[in-house]
């Protein structure tokens, strides 16, 4: 009835076996499981042999190194059952996840099933980036998801030269595709988070370079809107230097760098409503991140020229605001901490009463820390991703 799709790469075999123990004792069992291995090593196909699976069928395919995408795509190709499971080797499903998806896919007469999964730390550092990250919602991932083979086609392939956000991708794409709905229960355990902060660092680097890599993959037009963007906040504001004439010239603009500022401002704001009520669509959009960055830019230079500008360094004007730079540069990181460490985690159902009264401050601070590791990682990814 179904076949169930791993890709593997270097896995931990502990972790693993929880993943085929797992399968093992569902109460639809799968008649096969397909395992597409990239490993630099031996370990997973001696891992599996010694596995006894008694009626499930296991096939067991050996590849050159490459990502979780294209493991998977040769994974799909091989399954012969009316249904096609995908899992990985870190999720680990409940008893009842074939039966009771199989049941909904065909009860909404759905095409596909996304998995719902529950995330668990294992550790203290762990909890905190499942806070981060998760929280204490469930959530829409492409593990565990059950599809009918019927719809399997080329559109249905992951991308293959990225090493995540492939999944997210994925998941977008199918809905403008085929009947998608989330399982109504949750299925799906992971619990496999860097235990150090290194570790996450890393990660998150990684995670936003390759996320990079597949928004610019995904629509080349938002790469072209922020270089637009960048090239746009380095001419406009100096347009009037390039005029002969200055103000007796007919290209003249009064004040060009306080519209354009607002315009901008405008543009962002309309982009952070529209975020509320299509997150997915909007917040990970290379244009989205580049207009944040270049409106952020604006107003601290703005902070920065502001007792000299408007102030004019007249300490007994009401206009002048000591240590302004100070104050903004505080403001920022404090609001930055509130909404990572205190409003994200609540909204993903985390007890206020864990937050409170302090925890909230030096989870937030981690988040930040992570989210400037991650920067530098998103921008090198787009330059690679349209020059190499």
């Amino acid at each position: 009835m179904i076949s169930i799709v791993i890709p593997s790469r270097n896995d931990d075999i502990e972790v693993f076996q929880k993943t085929i123990n797992a399968i093992k004792k569902q109460t639809v069992l799968p008649k096969e499981i397909i395992i597409v291995d990239s490993s630099t090593d031996n370990s997973i196909k001696n891992f599996l042999q010694k596995q006894k699976l008694k009626l499930i069928n296991l096939i067991y395919k050996k590849i050159d190194g490459s990502f979780a995408g294209k493991s998977t795509n040769i994974g799909m190709s091989l399954a012969t059952q009316k249904f096609i499971g995908l899992l990985d080797t870190k999720t680990i499903p409940n008893d009842t996840w074939i039966e009771k998806y199989i049941k909904q896919l065909e009860r909404d007469n759905s095409d596909l099933i996304f998995g719902n999964t529950k995330f668990f730390s294992k550790n203290r550092f762990q909890k905190i980036l499942r806070i981060l990250s998760y929280g204490d919602a469930s959530h829409e991932t492409v593990p565990g998801t059950i599809f009918k083979r019927s719809k399997f086609g080329k559109k249905m392939f992951f991308i293959e030269n990225v090493r995540s956000s492939y999944d997210i991708e994925w998941r977008e794409r199918q809905k403008t595709l085929l009947k998608t709905s989330l399982g109504n229960e949750i299925e799906i355990e992971y619990g496999e988070f860097p235990s150090s902060f290194l570790d996450a660092a890393k990660k998150y680097f990684i995670y936003s370079f390759y996320t990079a890599i597949v928004n610019v993959q995904k629509d080349a037009k938002d790469l072209y809107l922020s270089i637009f963007i960048i090239l746009s906040a380095l001419v406009i504001p100096r347009w009037n230097f390039f005029l002969e004439g200055w103000d007796e010239n007919p290209l003249y603009i009064a004040d060009v760098t306080k519209k354009y500022f607002l315009s901008l401002l405008v543009i962002f704001l309309s982009f952070l409503i529209a975020s509320r009520f299509f997150p997915k669509q909007v917040e990970n959009r290379l244009p989205f991140i580049t207009l944040k960055y270049t409106v952020f830019l604006f107003i601290f230079l703005s902070v920065f020229n502001w007792n000299a500008v408007v102030a004019d360094w007249v300490e007994d004007t009401v206009f002048y605001i000591p240590h302004i730079t100070k104050i903004f540069v505080v403001l920022v990181l404090v609001s930055s901490v509130l909404v990572r460490g205190l409003f994200k985690p609540v909204s993903n159902k985390v007890k206020l009463n864990y937050l409170l009264p302090f925890r909230w401050l030096f989870i937030g601070t981690i988040g930040l820390i992570l989210d400037i590791v991650k920067a530098p990682g998103y921008i090198i990814g787009s330059l690679i991703s349209k020059f190499r």
